[in-house]
């Protein structure tokens, strides 16, 4: 049947097998050849998620992009972050209406777009000062892999960022 809690498994199924097995391998392999590595997971799921277009008919894809301008929110299943959700936190997405509708999606973005300036800047993801007013969790550095295990970092729907990798 599809339900809810059976999307959820099959996708969490796929999502290890297509994406943090082959990662997890990948940087393992990195590390062994003493390659300065950094890695996140994006397990944000902010007020707009890519699996809200693509898991729609044409007909409530249409209304759910049309009602975000009006600050509705239909048809949305609650499932975790999708792949490349992280994309609307770090580009501009101007033919989608309100990606990042909450103040919390704009300090998510502002967040993980200073680490990645940063490191194309000076090659360490590092945070911007005023990224971080209130002495909270933009302060984190997101220090290079040394291990899978506990080096991640993860971007996260309450506390916005942490170290951790298995799951979210």
């Amino acid at each position: 049947q599809f339900t809810d809690e059976n999307i959820k498994k099959v996708e969490e199924i796929i999502t290890t097998g297509w994406f943090h097995s082959p990662l997890v391998n990948d940087l393992e392999r990195l590390i062994n050849e003493g390659v300065t590595a950094y890695a996140f997971k994006f397990c944000y799921r902010g007020s707009f998620s890519i699996v809200d277009i693509f898991s729609l008919s044409t007909l409530k894809m249409g209304m759910n992009l049309g009602g975000r301008l009006v600050g509705l929110k239909l048809f949305r299943k609650k499932l975790g972050a999708c792949h490349s959700d992280d994309l609307v936190y770090i580009f501009p997405m101007k033919l989608l209406p309100k990606p990042l509708s909450t103040e919390l999606d704009v300090r998510i973005s502002s967040i993980l777009t200073s680490y990645i300036t940063n490191f194309a800047k000076c090659g360490k993801p590092i945070p911007n000062q005023n990224d971080n007013p209130d002495n909270t969790t933009s302060a984190i550095q997101w220090t290079r892999l040394k291990s899978t295990n506990e080096d991640i970092l993860v971007f996260i729907p309450l506390t916005s960022v942490k170290y951790d990798y298995p799951g979210c």
